[in-house]
């Protein structure tokens, strides 16, 4: 994937999830952490607010209109969106990783064929069939859960 594709996931998550007023970092409790689509929106914020107030959310309408101005948006933003990326594709290799390792392989095609890859789904499938999920897959679902929610999936 392209780092502009990439760049315009990572916006997109943020702006799709409206999470534009959320802080940077780990929240007041002791486990909470901010995902990376909270970490960009938060950089991105003042951005999103001077260039982008009148658009529409949705349809990737504000990222389309970050890239618009991307000569004029802050370095804050630029940054974010460049290492949100970089998280961005770290945790999904390391998703991709932990599907094709575990033995979520044969609980996946015995529970949830059909079902698309993306957005949590083939997760929230498994997370369904938790009690009947083969011992290695039900070891293998809180790393998962932590991946996705870094990625603002879940």
């Amino acid at each position: 994937m392209k780092v502009r594709n990439k760049m315009l996931v990572i916006v997109g998550f943020a702006v799709a999830l409206g999470l534009a007023s959320w802080s940077y970092g780990p929240q007041n409790t002791a486990s909470a952490q901010a995902s990376i689509p909270q970490v960009v929106a938060q950089s991105c914020a003042k951005d999103i607010k001077q260039f982008c107030s009148k658009i529409t959310i949705g349809g990737g309408r504000v990222v389309a209109c970050l890239f618009a101005h991307n000569d004029k948006i802050s370095g804050e933003c630029m940054l974010a969106m460049i290492e949100g990326t970089a998280a961005l594709d770290a945790t999904m290799d390391s998703l991709r990783h932990l599907a094709k390792t575990t033995s979520c392989r044969s609980d996946l095609r015995q529970y949830c064929t059909g079902i698309p890859a993306g957005g949590g789904r083939l997760y929230r499938c498994l997370k369904k069939n938790f009690a009947t999920l083969t011992d290695g897959c039900r070891a293998a679902m809180p790393k998962a859960e932590t991946l996705l929610k870094n990625a603002g999936l879940i």
